[in-house]
């Protein structure tokens, strides 16, 4: 996700080395990655379903930028101010996954992937949901309609001298292809 946002802000923000001033225009950047690398075990195998569960890595990489190109009071430009922070958050999860044979190439699938962690400073958790409709139009290609719900919060006393709290989460309808061998 990567999102900004200019408006003029009403009173002084703080931010890092920054500080930007009443009545300036602010630009915010954010900017959210993801990326998952997970291995999942089929325990129960049968014709008609299957279950598993599954252990990896879910990295969070966050970054959140202010900016403004002030003036001064004569309508000149001022210098330019511009601070950002960034960080990855790389936390473990666990999950469960099902998927059940509705005809003979159609299946519901259905994952739930859950961490939360707290160490010194930093405490967090990550959730994620899916539940699919796949139409299997081969062995090897699937076609599918997804519904995914991921949250995360990560909150922290002392991140160079950074206190704050951090809730993200997205959700919405996917269209899909997997590809397995």
């Amino acid at each position: 996700s990567d999102r900004s946002v200019s408006n003029v802000i009403n009173r002084q923000i703080d931010f890092g080395d920054a500080t930007l001033s009443v009545d300036t225009e602010v630009r915010a950047d954010f900017r959210f990655d993801i990326t998952e690398l997970a291995y999942e075990y089929v325990f129960m195998d049968r014709d008609r379903y299957q279950l598993g569960a599954s252990f990896g890595i879910h990295n969070a990489g966050f970054r959140i930028g202010l900016s403004s190109d002030p003036t001064s009071e004569g309508g000149t430009a001022a210098s330019s101010i511009s601070e950002s922070i960034h960080t990855n958050a790389p936390l473990p999860v666990l999950g469960l996954r099902g998927r059940w044979r509705l005809g003979e190439d159609f299946y519901a699938i259905a994952h739930a992937q859950y961490f939360r962690l707290a160490f010194d400073a930093y405490e967090g958790d990550i959730q994620d949901y899916e539940a699919a409709l796949v139409w299997q139009a081969t062995r090897h290609v699937g076609l599918g309609a997804a519904y995914n719900l991921f949250r995360t919060q990560v909150e922290t006393d002392d991140f160079d001298n950074f206190e704050g709290l951090l809730r993200w989460q997205y959700s919405g309808a996917q269209l899909f292809m997997r590809v397995s061998f």
